[in-house]
C-alpha cells in the first residue's frame, strides 16, 4: 500500500469514540493511530457533551527501523489534552527503540499533557546525537515526571557525572518506582550508589543496571567487588538494586 492510499485508509478508520468499551490499545506508532486520536479531539472540539471512554492506557511502540518519523504529522500537546478529558486515567506506556537518539526525536514523541507512566528508550547504533540529561531536560520540561512509574533506558554510552544528571530528575519524579539502565564501561553508577545510602530515594524500589563493554581484568574484578558492597547495603534500607556486567573473564 503506497503513502497516499495508507492516508486516505488511516482517515477512514473509527475513531476512539466508535470503541467505547475498549480498555486497553497496543499499537505502533503508525499514520492509523495519529488519525485516531487527532481525528477524536478534532470532533470533540465541535461537540460540547462527549462520551467519556474506558480507555485505561495505550501501549504505544515506535522502531525507526520500520519506519521514520519524517513520515508523521505528530500529536500535539492539545491533542493528548483531548484525549485526557475523554479517558481522564489514562496511561500510556511509551517504547522507543531507535538507531540514533535526538532531541528531535524526543521532541516529536514525549509533549506535554501525556500521561506516561511508563518509558522505555533503547538504541542500537553506534551514533548518539543526545546525552542523557537532555533527554531529562525535556522530561522534565514536559512534565513527564508527574506521572513516572517505571523508567527503562538501554544502550547509553558512558557518562562520568550520573549523580548530577540523575538525582535532580529521580528526585521530581514522585511516583518512579522500577528504574532499568544499561550504559556502557566506564560509569560512575558507584558514586550513584553512595549517594542512595544516604538518601534513600523513597519512592523508587527496584533498580537494575547492566554494565557493558568492560575489556580489563582489573577493571572488572574491582568494579564487581565494589558493586556486590553496595547492592547488599542498599537492600539492608529497602532499596532492591541488581547489577548484571556484560562481560567474560579471560582465562
Amino acid at each position: 500500500m503506497d503513502e497516499g492510499h495508507n492516508s486516505n485508509f488511516a482517515q477512514n478508520l473509527p475513531t476512539l469514540a466508535d470503541l467505547p468499551s475498549l480498555t486497553t490499545l497496543e499499537t505502533d506508532y503508525t499514520l492509523i493511530f495519529e488519525n485516531m486520536v487527532a481525528g477524536q479531539c478534532t470532533a470533540l472540539q465541535r461537540v460540547k457533551n462527549c462520551q467519556t471512554l474506558a480507555l485505561s492506557k495505550i501501549i504505544l511502540e515506535y522502531e525507526d527501523r520500520m519506519i521514520k518519523m519524517e513520515d508523521f504529522r505528530g500529536l500535539t500537546s492539545t491533542d493528548w489534552q483531548f484525549l485526557k478529558m475523554l479517558s481522564p486515567n489514562l496511561q500510556v506506556e511509551l517504547i522507543i527503540g531507535t538507531d540514533s537518539p535526538s532531541r528531535r526525536e524526543v521532541e516529536f514523541f514525549i509533549v506535554p499533557n501525556m500521561p506516561i507512566t511508563l518509558l522505555e528508550y533503547r538504541y542500537e547504533a553506534f551514533e548518539m546525537r543526545m546525552e542523557i540529561d537532555d533527554l531529562f531536560r525535556h522530561l522534565l520540561a514536559c512534565k513527564t515526571n508527574d506521572h513516572l512509574v517505571s523508567l527503562f533506558l538501554w544502550s547509553w554510552k558512558p557518562d562520568q557525572d550520573l549523580v548530577s544528571h540523575f538525582i535532580p530528575f529521580l528526585t521530581a519524579c514522585k511516583k518512579l518506582r522500577d528504574l532499568e539502565i544499561s550504559i556502557s564501561y566506564p560509569t560512575t553508577f558507584i558514586d550513584l550508589m553512595e549517594y542512595w545510602l544516604h538518601n534513600r530515594p523513597e519512592y523508587l524500589e527496584n533498580v537494575f543496571i547492566s554494565i557493558l563493554d568492560i575489556e580489563d581484568d582489573e577493571h572488572y574484578t574491582t568494579f564487581k567487588n565494589l558493586t556486590s558492597d553496595y547492592v547488599s547495603r542498599l537492600k539492608l534500607i529497602g532499596l532492591n538494586v541488581q547489577v548484571e556486567f556484560d562481560y567474560q573473564v579471560m582465562i
